[in-house]
This record gives structure tokens, C-alpha cells and sequence, in this order.
């Protein structure tokens, strides 16, 4: 299930990004969230090069949606600064995880 694997990386950046706002060191951040926003990116690259027989035009549009929050959010997730915006860190978390969750309504509504 690729598919609810992106909602799945998308709350493990979202945890460690508010872990190391709330000052928690987390060993080896950089490289965990590097590593993360690849596994998402590869992940959502493959579901978007499904042909259109696997994959409904419904789906392939709000897969495209998941792009632009999740970058928003990666860029946060990466900044060096050592300046957190929490608050905006948990709405494009939840508007991934909403996303994530029509996507998978959709599937099985197809399948039904």
C-alpha cells in the first residue's frame, strides 16, 4: 500500500520536526529527514507513474495535490535556521494526512 506509506512518512518527519522544536535532540536529524523525504518522494513518484488502468484520474489528481504541502513541509523540515513554526508544520501534516485519507477512501470505493 504505497499509498497510506506516504501518510506514514509524512507523520514520521511531522514527529521528529516537533520533537526538535520542542528543543528534544534527535540523533541525527538531517540525515532522517533527508532520508524520509526521498522514501516520500520516490514513493509518490512510482504511484504517479502507475498507468491509468491501476490508477483512477480521481487519485492520480490528489496525489499531485500531496506535492506542494509536503515540499512546503520538507522545506521546514530541512531549514538550518533553528527557527520552528509548530503550527504550521501541523497544518500541512494534517492537510497530508487528510489527503492520504481520501485517497484510500477512494480506492476502496473503487474496489467496491
Amino acid at each position: 500500500m504505497l499509498i497510506a506509506e506516504l501518510g506514514m512518512l509524512s507523520q514520521r518527519l511531522a514527529a521528529r520536526y516537533m520533537l526538535r522544536a520542542w528543543g528534544v535532540d534527535v540523533n541525527d536529524y538531517d540525515r532522517q529527514a533527508s532520508d524520509t523525504i526521498k522514501a516520500f518522494d520516490a514513493r509518490l513518484q512510482r504511484l504517479l507513474d502507475e498507468p491509468d488502468r491501476v490508477l483512477s484520474p480521481a487519485v492520480r489528481t490528489q496525489l499531485a495535490d500531496l506535492k506542494k504541502p509536503f515540499h512546503t513541509f520538507a522545506f521546514m523540515a530541512t531549514r538550518s535556521s533553528g527557527r520552528f513554526v509548530p503550527s504550521l508544520a501541523e497544518k500541512s501534516a494534517t492537510r497530508i494526512h487528510q489527503t492520504v485519507r481520501r485517497i484510500l477512501k477512494l480506492e476502496e470505493d473503487n474496489l467496491k
